[in-house]
């Protein structure tokens, strides 16, 4: 294990950064641990040695190459220094790392890196967020997703669309409808009462296991939507995509392949972040934000006709409301 020496980092005379650094130890850390006194003392002292951050770090990393606080702090070193081509090795380093966390190996799998460097600008924005990459985050959460989404993010989307589907001139015994994207099953379980039948499709297989479990949905399919509704031989009365559609950029694809496996008339609800100025932009939260003008633009081009357009406070991030839009369309010919 690696052994930090006293004083190896930021030589100073500040006082205050000496007290940082007793303070530290006295929490628990090493007195002089490079990580955690690096950034606590850059807050108290910008002019500390940077060098020595660098070697300390560099030290660790011999030691633990996958340890993500040295990787981080030396993309980070090397950033205030002005060395972005040096900042970005240990940047992609990290994502390697911790998309290896996720199961997925990043040099099969260069689109997943791309993804997650793309989040913070460190890459070229992707259309989608890779296929694999979904499947493995939802398969993380599985287990506490939906609790998490309605109890601490506020998540109201399952409700808004339910309001959709009742203010809609169907009839529950002979609707049938298409949950893309239907993970744990909050959205079906939500509509159930609306319709005769309710099929499911998702990514994420363990998503798919709670869905099962509330014994809501006809048939569920572990499958990229896309390819669901492209292969399809069932005409639906209603598609959904309750916080789906943040998952893809270039939505021109989805309206299409939601139009084919539409019935005449049929609807289509969804939801999507609220984008200001782009006809769609990958945050860094790793979700996309579209336009209503890009919606409207795509609504007109693939067949639909806007039925209702809502502005809501679809959940909350880091204690910020997400602003969103729901949609009701309707397939037009």
């Amino acid at each position: 294990m690696f052994v930090v020496k006293e004083n190896t980092l930021n030589e100073s005379d500040s006082q205050a950064e000496y007290l940082c650094r007793q303070a530290l130890a006295d929490a628990g850390f090493a007195f002089g641990n490079p990580p955690a006194t690096f950034h606590w003392s850059q807050l108290i002292n910008p002019a500390g040695d940077k060098q020595a951050a660098v070697q300390a770090y560099e030290s660790l990393l011999h030691e633990e190459p996958e340890n993500k606080s040295a990787l981080e702090g030396l993309a980070y070193i090397y950033q205030v220094m002005g060395f972005q081509d040096k900042a970005q090795v240990y940047r992609k380093k990290l994502r390697q790392v911790e998309l290896k966390e996720m199961g997925i190996n990043a040099n099969e799998s260069p689109e997943c890196l791309n993804y997650i460097l793309a989040k913070t600008g460190e890459s070229s924005q992707p259309d989608r967020v890779p296929s694999e990459y979904v499947s493995a985050h939802f398969d993380q959460y599985a287990d506490t997703f939906e609790s998490h989404l309605c109890e601490k993010l506020a998540y109201q989307g399952h409700m808004l669309l339910k309001a959709e589907m009742q203010s809609l001139p169907l009839d529950a015994q002979h609707t049938n409808v298409l949950d893309i994207g239907c993970g744990t099953g909050l959205t079906g379980e939500t509509i159930q009462t609306l319709c005769a039948k309710i099929d499911g499709v998702d990514l994420s297989e363990k998503m798919l296991g709670q869905a099962a479990s509330k014994n809501i949905y006809a048939s569920l399919t572990n499958q990229d939507y896309l390819e669901y509704l492209n292969e399809c031989q069932e005409k639906y009365q209603v598609i959904t995509a309750s916080d789906v559609l943040v998952y893809v950029g270039d939505l021109r694809n989805s309206f299409h392949a939601v139009k084919k496996a539409l019935s005449k008339n049929g609807y289509f609800i969804f939801s999507v972040e609220k984008a200001e100025k782009d006809s769609y932009c990958l945050r860094n939260t790793g979700r996309f934000q579209h336009s209503a003008s890009y919606i409207e633009q795509l609504t007109e081009e693939c067949g639909f006709d806007i039925v209702n357009r809502l502005e809501v406070i679809l959940r909350i991030n880091a204690g910020q409301d997400v602003d969103s839009f729901v949609f009701t369309l309707e397939r037009n010919d």
